[in-house]
């Protein structure tokens, strides 16, 4: 249901309303009319939606070490970045969190698992811990060797909201340095 106000002799639809407390404007997060004795809800803000869509980044180098790298960042965003590119944002449309305002919050974030070439990956912490996502939480996988074949790791993300698993995603970081 939408809601109306009028203002300046118009008829506005209010998507985003607020009320001023304590000299602070706050968003309201439901609206209830009293309708026939029956509180009704008539607005609510959509909930947060936490998306883990997953993300496959290669990173190619020749004669300099290769990196891959995958961001979790507090702004809500999730970037990737390879070598020394700038960082890319994956997807604003399925950012860890939309909206993006509703970062960090509780929300916290852990690897579950890893395969491939684990020796080289270097997580934001350690396996099945979650850790907070009130800074940057990176992942990186690095080769160093010259020789043809690079480093790659598969691993399974999840964030919850503190308590409870909000979702999951399969990423994966190859890294491959070439020296012919």
């Amino acid at each position: 249901m939408t809601v109306e106000v009028k203002s300046g002799g118009l008829w506005r639809t209010i998507t985003s309303p607020e009320v001023k407390s304590g000299g602070v404007w706050r968003p309201i997060l439901t609206i209830e009319v009293k309708s026939g004795g029956v509180w009704r809800e008539v607005f609510s803000v959509a909930a947060d939606v936490v998306t883990l869509s997953g993300d496959v980044n290669a990173a190619f180098n020749f004669g300099a070490n290769a990196v891959a790298y995958h961001f979790a960042n507090s702004d809500g965003t999730f970037d990737e970045k390879d070598n020394t590119s700038p960082v890319i944002q994956i997807n604003a449309s399925t950012d860890w969190i939309i909206p993006n305002a509703s970062a960090p919050g509780s929300y916290r974030i852990r690897h579950t698992s890893a395969v491939g070439d684990t020796a080289w990956f270097v997580p934001a912490g350690a396996i099945n811990v979650y850790i907070a996502l009130t800074v940057i939480r990176g992942y990186r996988v690095t080769d160093t060797s010259p020789t043809l074949g690079g480093k790659s790791v598969t691993y399974t993300l999840e964030i919850d909201d503190g308590a409870v698993s909000q979702d999951t995603g399969s990423y994966t970081l190859t890294a491959d340095r070439e020296d012919f």
